[in-house]
């Protein structure tokens, strides 16, 4: 069997393996997509199967599949810090230079590749000049918009999708949540979340009370205690969930206002969400997206780099949402 503990991604994932089959991977590979759905797992799969001296596929128990990923045939650029330098890049070079060892093809791997410096990028890009048959790369981000230019036109580039609620749903179950309403309603909400998400849901559920607690207390709030939740959200790096479930929140609370309650995503307390309605009245919704937008805006340098873009998109669609509600009311009005 392949890819057996990956959810989703089915005719990307047939593709390989007929690849596979065919020893048909070289060169460069660029995988992107959004965020937490699956790239970095299906790269690092790929690289222990073509790195495999048995049967290339899940079962296999050679000795380069025991070793992975300490095989001698395989290296992974790996850094703790928001940027990767050439010093972390280095051994590249000395990679590249030998034969592979056991295998018929030498594997790299670099995840969060738009991470690159200009240096680091420009030292990869010599790599890629001279790069010969045996080695195979794969490279990874959630932002190709930030990948050297350069970089991209060298490689094959392969587009990964969102995850359908379905898959959501798999990978859920898989995680511990039995509960098919609770199922239901997460995967609905797929559409409105970085399916990052999947890989923290324990502090994604946390996360959920945060907002709850800040809903129901916002009206007894000042423009400091809003700059202190922010920077509280910055440094434990939950302001991308934090505003993600405020975005859901104030849609359930205007389709509530609208008479829509049946598409209200947290329709299983619908004690608290009436309580949040009365008490949040569509002029509160704008008015509170419209202190809030500021406030994240002159603040996010403190937002980890790989959020930025994330965040300034949430804060956008607050915002439109906010205009619209505006627009509304005054149609109403004339």
């Amino acid at each position: 069997m392949y890819f057996q503990s990956i959810k989703g991604h089915e005719d990307i994932l047939s593709s390989f393996k007929q690849k596979l089959l065919k020893d048909q991977f070289n060169g460069v590979y660029l995988f992107e997509g959004p965020k937490g759905i699956g790239k970095y797992s299906i790269a690092k799969t790929l690289s222990k199967y073509i790195t495999c001296t048995g049967v290339k596929d899940d079962s296999c128990w050679c000795e380069s599949c025991k070793l992975f990923p300490n095989s001698p045939d395989f290296l992974e650029i790996v850094t703790t810090s928001n940027i990767i330098k050439v010093d972390d890049i280095e051994a590249i070079d000395q990679f590249t230079s030998l034969r592979p060892f056991k295998s018929k093809q030498k594997v790299i791997l670099i995840d969060d590749v738009d991470r690159l410096n200009w240096t680091a990028a420009s030292q990869l890009l010599k790599t890629f000049e001279d790069i010969q048959v045996h080695i195979i790369v794969f490279l990874v981000t959630s932002n190709p918009e930030r990948v050297l230019p350069t970089i991209l036109s060298r490689s094959t580039r392969i587009a990964f999708q969102g995850l359908s609620p379905g898959t959501v749903a798999e990978i859920l179950k898989d995680k511990g949540i039995t509960s098919s309403k609770k199922l239901n309603e997460y995967s609905k909400m797929v559409p409105f979340l970085s399916q990052s998400v999947l890989e923290n849901y324990e502090r994604y559920v946390s996360c959920v009370d945060k907002v709850q607690d800040f809903v129901s207390s916002f009206s007894k709030k000042d423009e400091d205690d809003l700059l202190s939740m922010v920077s509280a959200c910055e440094e434990a790096n939950d302001l991308v969930y934090f505003l993600e479930i405020f975005y859901i929140f104030m849609n359930d609370i205007l389709k509530i206002h609208l008479d829509d309650p049946n598409t209200v995503f947290n329709s299983d307390n619908p004690q608290l969400m009436d309580k949040l309605a009365k008490d949040w009245k569509r002029d509160t919704c704008v008015r509170a997206v419209e202190q809030i937008r500021p406030i994240i805006l002159d603040n996010k340098k403190g937002v980890n780099l790989k959020l930025k873009t994330r965040v300034e998109s949430l804060v956008s669609w607050l915002y439109i949402l906010g205009k619209k509600e505006q627009e509304k009311v005054r149609e109403v009005s004339k």
